[in-house]
């Protein structure tokens, strides 16, 4: 004699208690797991924790004299390029001030091209960069360290151009 056929969306009792609720329970909990997971790995993946198309930005003063490219989202002891574009203004060094929460909050690990000049004030840091007037165009990359996580606000100042400000997340 055959048995009949068992509906597939009740509780069994043989060959293994079963309690349908609680399965449908877990699926939904297992689908909510899978989604964060790639959620997840999808932000990591367009820059929210660092590097990546969400995280790099370009900023430019006014006048369209400096420009600071950057990362908005960094972490932690790791370390993050700061690039500083301008033109030079004949052969007058360039003084590029770095002031808000930097001088506290980041720890300068390399500097190119050399520097003529780098003290540290209360007000933040002053780097001063011999330029001359042959290129049309000068770089400096600073490759920076946080010291701490939390939000940072920042701005960068060259020769009395108008400042460029810009912040920066730092995870832990």
């Amino acid at each position: 004699m055959a048995s009949p056929p068992q509906d597939e969306f009740s509780s069994r009792h043989y060959p293994v208690r079963e309690n349908m609720r609680w399965l449908r329970w877990s699926l939904r909990l297992e689908k909510l797991g899978y989604l964060l997971l790639f959620g997840f790995i999808g932000a990591a993946l367009l820059g929210l924790f660092s590097s990546g198309w969400l995280s790099d930005r370009v900023i430019t003063n006014p006048d369209r004299t400096v420009q600071l490219k950057y990362d908005r989202f960094a972490r932690q002891q790791s370390e993050m390029q700061l690039v500083l574009h301008f033109r030079p203004q004949g052969q007058t060094p360039a003084v590029v001030q770095l002031g808000g929460d930097f001088a506290d909050n980041y720890e300068i690990v390399a500097v190119q091209p050399q520097t003529a000049q780098m003290v540290t004030t209360g007000r933040g840091m002053i780097i001063t960069l011999p330029t001359s007037s042959a290129s049309a165009s000068t770089a400096l990359y600073l490759t920076v360290q946080a010291k701490s996580f939390g939000r940072y606000q920042s701005e960068a100042v060259l020769n009395g151009h108008p400042p460029l400000r810009f912040t920066q997340l730092v995870y832990p």
